[in-house]
């Protein structure tokens, strides 16, 4: 019901897809456009091929198949229009009924949103009468909890004025108790300050003991420190004079292992090009035999591109003949026609003579006509000759034409061949180049494995090895003995450490004891101090404050659970507001209810008959003979 009449009418022509009946006519004329323009094409290809076709019986069967195909498209044309005109008879009335349907369904929504107000309305007015109800019938509960919470208020207003006695009272004691107890800590925290000062001087005196009585073996463990640095020094000598010798060891072990892993690889490298290169020869003869068939078959084409040269050369010439005989003819023809012209000039009564142009009489002009005509049958005898050879020159011309496409084809290998005929050729050389190469290489191989057999490379290296290793022998260095007698050295250096400390110990020894002396007489001054605390007018007066404390006897706990019981009957005062707010409006609700019920059954009965007419409409609609099918028909013939 949010939505307005003509945006319902929308989704209700949507929903039942009335739409499509207005889609199906637009369709059923478009078909019958397109049936009449088929029909003017058809007309139209049928004038085209009774003009344009020269078979005579094929184009008038065609004619006959496209006269019963534009007879077809009539009648279809015309069954369409037929069907188009129904469907839109049927298609008023179908939506005459549809929107007296609509009609309807609108009254039946306000009608139940009526219908579902009231409803809604009389449920609320019973709940409230319920409520009232259940009020009026707690009346007596309501007024004694009245009463609970006035006792209560009694009780929390004489605990609240105790509680301010009480908080001045503890006010006032935990301000004493705050100075006893700040004077307290302080003797407290000196008197265990100088406990603890005690404690560690006597820590440390016990400490200093066991350092003192550790004097012998500090000494003894001098003595060996003192031997153990002699040989160390002795050992230190010998590692400065072996050290150098062992690097340059090592740079020579490491330059002669070098060079013989340069030779070997060298040698790897050599065997692996020695055997790619054998692995990538051919077989000799197979490239001669090769070489020699490609060698055949280029002496032929040149033989080939000589007789195409002689070939085009006759060609040449006789286009040169044909250029020739037709300048002949040209020159015969107009000589010809100068001939006519004479005689058609003699023809004429008063003619003259074409050489001397004087006039001629009967005897001379049949000589002068009779010798042009004889000048014109040789001038046409030899253009008929001319012709012949053009004719046979054009023939001849022709064939050394074909001729010359035929070498042509066969000299078209002749690149492929030139280049196939390099390959061989380098092949060959390859092989060669190769074999050469292997030997060189096999020679070479043998030589490095000679030379690592024996061991004959860096021997000048080898040599300064061999000196260094004599000299290491004779002066007798061994790094692990340094290394035991540089870890004795280490570990008996606590000696010297221990023995400055014995000598500091000594001195300390007598510093913590004059201050112990010193401390023990200002622990016993503070335990004095904290017994005067005890007996001093700060303390008499924080007895006396507990003392009305307790007097007073105030709980908190107890003044808690009333504050809380008295917070929790404060609800009875609300609920007696709703109990006088009951007693009020209880006969305004039983009105109201009566009210919505009067209301309530007629718009049943008008629901009930609404609903009947309904259904009485769409069973005539459902009757109808306009159906969506016969329209997806029409707009389908397929």
């Amino acid at each position: 019901m949010l939505k307005r009449p003509s945006e319902r009418k929308e989704i209700l022509a949507s929903l039942l897809k009335l739409n499509r009946y207005d889609q199906l006519a637009e369709q059923a004329k478009n078909q019958a456009h397109q049936a009449k323009a088929e029909a003017g094409l058809r007309r139209t290809q049928l004038d085209e091929l009774t003009t344009r076709l020269a078979n005579y019986d094929a184009i008038v069967a065609q004619q006959g198949q496209l006269q019963a195909a534009l007879q077809a498209l009539e009648q279809e044309q015309e069954k369409a229009q037929q069907q188009w005109l129904e469907l839109k008879q049927l298609e008023q009335g179908y939506h005459s009924q549809q929107n007296q349907v609509h009609l309807y369904r609108q009254q039946q929504d306000h009608l139940l949103t009526l219908q579902r107000q009231t409803e809604s309305a009389l449920a609320e007015a019973k709940a409230q009468q319920q409520r009232y109800g259940q009020r009026l019938a707690q009346a007596s509960a309501i007024e004694a909890g009245i009463c609970q919470l006035q006792a209560l208020e009694q009780e929390d207003l004489h605990l609240n004025q105790q509680f301010q006695r009480y908080q001045g009272l503890q006010h006032q004691r935990q301000t004493l108790e705050a100075a006893y107890d700040a004077k307290l800590r302080h003797l407290q925290d000196q008197r265990q300050r100088y406990r603890t000062q005690l404690d560690a001087l006597q820590t440390q005196l016990d400490e200093l003991t066991q350092i003192l009585t550790q004097a012998d073996q500090i000494k003894a463990a001098r003595q060996q420190l003192g031997a153990a640095k002699a040989q160390l020094k002795r050992l230190d000598g010998l590692q400065l004079q072996v050290e150098p010798l062992l690097r340059r060891r090592q740079q020579i072990q490491t330059e002669v292992q070098r060079q013989q892993t340069r030779l070997q690889t060298r040698l790897e490298a050599l065997q692996a090009t020695a055997e790619g290169l054998q692995h990538q020869q051919t077989q000799p003869p197979q490239l001669a035999t090769a070489a020699q068939e490609i060698s055949q078959t280029l002496l032929y084409l040149e033989q080939r591109r000589a007789y195409q040269e002689q070939v085009r050369e006759k060609g040449l010439e006789r286009r040169s003949f044909v250029d020739t005989l037709q300048a002949t003819q040209r020159t015969c023809e107009v000589q010809m026609a100068e001939v006519e012209q004479k005689l058609r000039l003699l023809e004429q009564p008063e003619a003259v003579c074409p050489l001397c142009d004087r006039p001629l009489d009967a005897h001379h002009r049949n000589l002068v006509n009779g010798r042009h005509h004889l000048q014109r049958q040789d001038l046409q005898e030899q253009i008929w000759v001319i012709r012949d050879q053009l004719v046979a020159s054009e023939r001849e011309i022709q064939v050394l034409r074909q001729e010359y496409r035929a070498v042509e084809a066969e000299l078209a290998n002749y690149a492929p061949i030139l280049h196939r005929q390099g390959q061989l050729d380098a092949q060959i050389a390859s092989h060669t180049t190769a074999q050469q190469q292997i030997q060189h290489l096999q020679a070479e191989c043998q030589q490095l494995q000679d030379c690592l057999r024996d061991r004959r490379y860096a021997t000048d290296l080898q040599a300064e090895l061999n000196h260094i290793e004599q000299t290491l022998g004779q002066l007798a260095y061994d790094e692990r003995d340094h290394a035991l007698v540089r870890g004795q050295v280490n570990r008996l250096r606590w000696a010297d450490i221990k023995h400055h400390e014995l000598t500091q110990a000594k001195r300390r020894q007598r510093q913590l004891r004059e201050q112990r002396q010193q401390v023990e007489g200002q622990w016993v001054a503070a335990a004095a101090q904290l017994a005067e605390l005890e007996q001093s007018p700060l303390k008499a007066e924080l007895d006396d404050i507990q003392q009305a404390i307790h007097q007073l006897s105030y709980g908190v706990e107890h003044h808690q659970q009333v504050r809380s019981a008295f917070q929790a009957a404060q609800s009875w005062r609300l609920r007696q507001q709703e109990l006088e707010q009951a007693r009020r409006q209880q006969p305004l609700v039983n009105q109201r209810l009566a009210e919505l019920q009067a209301q309530h059954q007629p718009q049943q009965q008008e629901l009930a008959q609404l609903a009947t007419s309904l259904a009485a409409v769409e069973a005539a609609l459902a009757q109808q003979a306009y159906r969506p099918e016969q329209a997806a028909q029409l707009d389908d013939p397929n």
